[in-house]
């Protein structure tokens, strides 16, 4: 069974009631095991999850990315960075966003998020003593 698709009509009517406000990281974590690494193979791997909700004037989606490192030769996980954007947008009149709505605007958010996460990543990474890693300007969902 296919899932329940919105028309571009109530897509795009459901777009121009809402404006962003502000995003915002209101939680962030690092973890790192050595500092040595150097000379070292490290799989990355990153995940992300999405939620919403929404009030009378407000709709909001938090994004949460975790990237973790592994070494390759003992698949330990050597470091990992986690970091939660909250995505505020003002509804410009009474709405309810929809399911379908979230799920096709979820895409968006990804697009709006990621430059805040690998800004983040390249800071930290940088500030734990690591070299500075930078991550692809798009981001590929692990699913």
């Amino acid at each position: 069974m296919s899932k329940e698709r919105i028309s571009p009509k109530e897509y795009s009517d459901m777009m121009s009631a809402i404006s962003l406000v502000r995003i915002n990281l209101v939680k962030s974590n690092v973890w790192l095991k050595e500092q040595n690494i150097s000379g070292h193979t490290i799989d990355l791997s990153v995940k992300m999850k999405l939620a919403s909700s929404q009030g009378k004037e407000t709709a909001s989606f938090l994004t949460s990315y975790k990237l973790t490192g592994s070494a390759k030769d003992g698949q330990a996980e050597v470091f990992s960075l986690s970091a939660d954007f909250d995505i505020v947008y003002a509804k410009q009149k009474e709405i309810d966003l929809s399911k379908e709505f979230v799920d096709e605007f979820r895409n968006s958010i990804e697009i709006i998020s990621w430059p805040y996460f690998r800004e983040y990543v390249q800071s930290m990474t940088a500030r734990m003593g690591l070299p500075p890693l930078t991550l692809p300007n798009k981001f590929f969902v692990d699913e």
